[in-house]
């Protein structure tokens, strides 16, 4: 029976009972691979308890809901909520895939509750081994990268080495699965068994990190702590992720939109940066969040790595972030208002000035992107190589006015138009649009895409396309 709905598993007796359905769900390709030894980005998704709209595996009807798309300056995405094992709903996992982000689960416990699941689990070595045989099914079968561990309470003597074991033993078995799996642990408890979050790494909570592939440092942490944990850390500095809270909990700077100055002191140092809550924006400005979450995250960008990361043909996108007013397939209306995070397509960086995500129309998907004027703008945050004859098509639109884009129409005054492809400084694929007006002269736009190229491989061409148009996408 097809599954309509995404949920977590929220005891250890569900957990114990959870077996994989008989067909796999079907997956989009993907291509992850390692983490560089580098300065990293978590962005750790914690937004009214999870389980929203995203939790509908086909998607809903509701294109306000929350989306994510600058990818670009992630390297993990984890989803998050306060039940016991959160599995990320499908529509998070390809999207995240889609950009060769890696995506992990979370498992939690809190509180007395939580001191009472790890007394049942972590002090009987059965119980071990089977949470940290179904943890690692249930990661393959849904096809995400890992999970974020997160005990909120204190331990047992007996119940912390129970979780020594079982990090160790979890480690093990998701780098059997793929190498490029993580396991993260969350700054909390210590190994003295107390809830005593650190806000650094240190003795008190180094040997949990070095069971696993990283620590998510608690958000209350001053300057000093940042050195000290770079001292701790050695030469595995970057698997510190240093946590920021958006919400301004107690965090250096005070969030919102001074969470880059958090971000600038860790960039300072050999260690990596761990978002937490981003859904601050909507929650904030929810009627107005697309344009305030650029805003955000161009505020950061500076201060970010952004991943070039190298692209595979096929290469297709239509740039839709996974909701629109309708769907569209090549050009036709197919479907009304929509949310559905795995028809997101590769995204266009969302810093430069004269592109604009436009959900009024489309070629396929919910959205297009908008030039303003003349501009050189780069619409992909990445590369590509070119080894053979490669074939580029890319369908447009001409408007030069608000008007004449709701009529769907071409003003007489407008006599031509070309479309030329060719390559600019050897590293530059650039489509350029050229528009002549009767009266007011002529405007040039570029769209560019950085590729690695052997320039035999690509001929320039030129399209005119003089004829009026009615209702007007040309591929």
């Amino acid at each position: 029976m097809e599954i309509e709905e995404c949920h977590p598993l929220v005891s250890f007796n569900e957990i114990k009972n959870w077996n994989p359905p008989s067909e796999a769900p079907p997956r989009k390709r993907t291509s992850l691979k390692k983490l560089e030894t580098k300065s990293r980005t978590i962005v750790c998704h914690d937004m009214r308890g999870g389980y929203l709209e995203d939790r509908f595996v086909a998607g809903s009807t509701n294109h306000k809901s929350y989306a994510f798309w600058h990818w670009s300056m992630v390297d993990i995405f984890v989803y998050f909520s306060h039940k016991l094992l959160t599995i990320p709903p499908p529509g998070w996992i390809e999207a995240a895939h889609l950009h060769g982000v890696l995506i992990l689960g979370t498992f939690i416990t809190e509180w007395e509750g939580g001191t009472s699941i790890c007394e049942e689990i972590f002090t009987k070595d059965e119980h071990i081994d089977l949470l940290a045989n179904k943890m690692s099914l249930v990661a393959a079968h849904h096809n995400f990268d890992g999970y974020l561990i997160n005990i909120e309470n204190k331990l047992s003597e007996v119940a912390l080495q129970g979780m020594i074991h079982f990090l160790k033993k979890l480690q093990t078995q998701l780098k059997m699965i793929k190498e490029e799996n993580l396991l993260i642990w969350y700054d909390s408890v210590t190994i003295n068994g107390e809830l005593l979050w650190q806000n650094e790494l240190n003795a008190k909570n180094y040997p949990f990190f070095e069971v696993s592939d990283g620590i998510f440092l608690n958000y209350t942490w001053k300057r000093e702590n940042i050195e000290a944990s770079v001292a701790a850390a050695g030469i595995r500095s970057f698997d510190v992720y240093v946590g920021i809270d958006i919400f301004g909990r107690g965090t250096y700077g005070g969030g919102g939109w001074e969470t880059w100055q958090a971000v600038n002191v860790i960039r300072q140092h050999p260690l990596s940066v761990a978002l937490f809550a981003p859904g601050w924006v909507y929650e904030s400005f929810e009627e107005d969040y697309h344009n305030m979450q650029d805003k955000f995250w161009n505020f950061l960008r500076p201060h970010l790595h952004t991943n070039k990361r190298k692209l595979e043909f096929p290469i297709e996108t239509s740039f839709c972030r996974g909701f629109g007013l309708y769907r569209r397939k090549f050009g036709k209306i197919v479907g009304s208002s929509f949310f559905n995070l795995s028809l997101q397509n590769l995204q266009a960086p969302s810093d430069e000035a004269h592109l604009r995500y436009h959900l009024e129309d489309s070629y396929h998907g919910g959205g297009s992107l908008k030039i303003l004027g003349g501009a050189v703008a780069r619409i992909l945050d990445g590369h590509f190589c070119i080894e053979r004859r490669s074939l580029f098509g890319l369908a447009y639109k001409v408007i030069s006015s608000s008007e004449r884009l709701e009529n769907n129409t071409i003003d007489e005054e407008e006599k031509s138009s070309f479309l030329e492809l060719g390559i600019f400084g050897g590293h530059d694929l650039r489509f350029t649009f050229k528009r002549s007006y009767s009266e007011s002269g002529a405007s040039r736009s570029n769209l560019i895409i950085p590729i690695d190229i052997d320039e035999d491989c690509v001929k320039p061409f030129c399209e005119n396309i003089t004829e009026p148009r009615n209702s007007s996408w040309k591929l």
